[in-house]
């Protein structure tokens, strides 16, 4: 697993397919011949956008697994809470990103600092409509903000010091 995310600069590859393959989809989508349950083929195999996605946080899992050091960086981060956040094919996409993020905030495999700006992006955005809510986007949103506080020293035992 070393020698595929080092050796080969996975992260990036994976990053660069996803920008190409975002780009795909919604050129699809303004010819109107898109529909996320219809097998787009890739690779000569056909797949969903719902399989091809699940694939990719199911993948990102194991990367998470064997690793114990921040190795998403900020361009990484920020490119995943574009394509799935802000642009996303469908909610669920976002749902799939706060879930994978949480799980990357538990092993800190995520700089600090990122969530403060995931944080200013998602009260800032004009396109996040938080109207189907799982219960992974509400605990990753919570541990954005006890990670923000705990940066900025706000917090005593868990609990927010407000000011």
């Amino acid at each position: 697993m070393k020698l595929i995310i080092e050796e080969y600069s996975i992260i990036s590859i994976i990053e660069k397919s996803l920008i190409t393959y975002h780009e795909f989809i919604f050129k699809k989508i303004e010819e109107t011949t898109y529909n996320e349950d219809i097998p787009i083929v890739i690779f000569s195999e056909e797949f969903t956008h719902r399989d091809l996605v699940i694939e990719l946080f199911s993948f990102l899992g194991i990367i998470i697994c064997h690793y114990n050091y921040a190795m998403f960086d900020n361009d990484f981060i920020n490119t995943f809470y574009y394509i799935f956040v802000e642009k996303p094919i469908n909610s669920n996409n976002s749902n799939l990103f706060f879930k994978w993020l949480r799980e990357a905030d538990d092993k800190k495999l995520i700089p600090p600092d990122n969530y403060q700006k995931i944080f200013s992006k998602m009260v800032n955005s004009e396109n996040l409509i938080f109207t189907n809510i799982n219960i992974e986007l509400l605990n990753t949103i919570w541990n954005i903000f006890i990670t923000i506080n705990k940066n900025l020293n706000k917090l005593i035992n868990e609990k927010v010091i407000y000011q």
